[in-house]
């Protein structure tokens, strides 16, 4: 990457507010005219700078990727706990690089973005910088998966304790779980808790999909698959309506604007979403979580959707703030009551925080979910959540568990 510091004081000021325009608007969303009010230049006077506005974002990803990495360039002779908090303290001093880098990754995926190249390299050194500066970590790449939805998380809760929730997930990784698994387990069910559980399940959505009839729902998935290859201005309503195969006007019947039939996607309630609420116990609720994150690979374009959304949503006053808050915090609240009733029932091993691993496996979903919006790994999504999952759980996964999911044990191994 290049060296950031020769930059020449125009030079810098211009990517300082292309930055914010990056974060506000998006790479679609950030015209070279838009760029003239975040950094009070000219179009004229940001081109002899930069020839184009990729030009602009890679220069832009390359500063912020660097000062992220930067940041885990910790003194050797540092143990490695310390080492964690003093790596999580200095992130915090640059939000707004640790928030673009974020952005931009999100949004990188689509075909043809122009920091897709740069983007993937961001992510491969951030594993390749952790492997290094932390040996004993048995799973780099869960790691930085956790160290990727950790960083999404902090946007929107700031005064988020990461040091602690690394520390944490650090000793779960490189530390076996000495527990035998057991080849039926049978833990007790609550009423209470299934009550609960399914009132949450439920609030990670406002509200539930209208009018499912086949063509709506014909819409639905046309739109979030668009949305989530193309992005949100990049999609048109002309696209989605010759995809479901009808004309413009008729879409624009039942969806007056591009923006109604965003919010229709978002209510979306697919049926994977409920699968929670089934559940007896917390430990197959914990199942269950993997297995329907996992499912979300089928639905094309609903992940780069909604982790685009989350990533550029943190910021009050931005599109589909209150949304994306709103359904942030409801998960938070449905792995909370998972993991703390696992505690409770004393199935998580005893030198984890139940209440932490709820947060770190949460992190862990969104990183992995930002992950396979490059690789599309089919099943990589469980599996990484059932490896983790089997790392902390006492007892580890059954045979049983895991054929629910349609792993074999060997599987885990290669989930490293």
């Amino acid at each position: 990457m290049r060296d950031i510091a020769s930059l020449d004081s125009p030079r810098k000021h211009i990517v300082n507010g292309a930055r914010q325009a990056f974060l506000t608007r998006g790479y679609d969303g950030a015209s070279m005219r838009v760029m003239t009010d975040y950094t009070g230049y000219s179009q004229a006077g940001i081109s002899h700078y930069f020839q184009s506005k990729s030009d602009l974002l890679i220069a832009v990803v390359e500063e912020s990727s660097t000062i992220v990495l930067d940041s885990l360039a910790v003194d050797e002779s540092v143990d490695d706990i310390t080492a964690l908090f003093k790596v999580w303290r200095t992130l915090t001093r640059h939000r707004d690089h640790v928030a673009v880098r974020t952005v931009v990754i999100s949004e990188a995926s689509k075909k043809g973005h122009p920091a897709t190249d740069i983007a993937a390299e961001t992510m491969n050194a951030l594993k390749r910088s952790l492997t290094k500066r932390f040996p004993t970590v048995k799973q780099p790449q869960i790691f930085a998966d956790i160290f990727e939805g950790l960083m999404k998380a902090w946007l929107y809760q700031p005064h988020l304790d990461g040091g602690t929730l690394l520390r944490d997930a650090h000793l779960a990784l490189s530390t076996a779980n000495e527990t035998v698994a057991a080849s039926i387990f049978t833990p007790e069910t609550s009423e209470d808790f299934s009550y609960e559980l399914e009132r949450l399940t439920r609030e990670i959505f406002i509200d539930t999909a209208v009018d499912a009839d086949e063509k709506t729902t014909d819409i639905i998935n046309a739109a979030t698959e668009i949305f989530g290859q193309q992005g949100y201005i990049g999609g048109s309503l002309r696209d989605i309506a010759s995809k479901v195969g009808i004309s413009h006007p008729a879409l624009l019947r039942r969806y007056h604007t591009k923006d109604d039939l965003l919010k229709a996607v978002l209510r979306r309630q697919p049926e994977f979403s409920l699968s929670t609420m089934g559940a007896r116990t917390p430990r197959e609720a914990a199942i269950k979580l993997v297995k329907y994150s996992g499912a979300a690979e089928n639905i094309p374009g609903y992940i780069p959707l909604h982790t685009t959304l989350e990533a550029r949503s943190f910021q009050p006053g931005t599109s589909h703030h209150a949304f994306a808050k709103h359904r942030f915090e409801s998960r938070n609240a449905l792995h909370n009551h998972i993991f703390s009733a696992i505690g409770d029932g004393g199935l998580i091993r005893s030198d984890l925080s139940a209440k932490h691993q709820s947060r770190i496996f949460q992190a862990l979903r969104d990183g992995v979910y930002i992950r396979w919006t490059f690789d599309q790994i089919p099943g990589s999504t469980q599996l990484s959540l059932a490896h983790y999952l089997n790392l902390i759980l006492v007892p580890p996964l059954t045979e049983i568990e895991l054929a629910s999911l349609g792993i074999d044990s060997n599987d885990l191994h290669n989930a490293s």
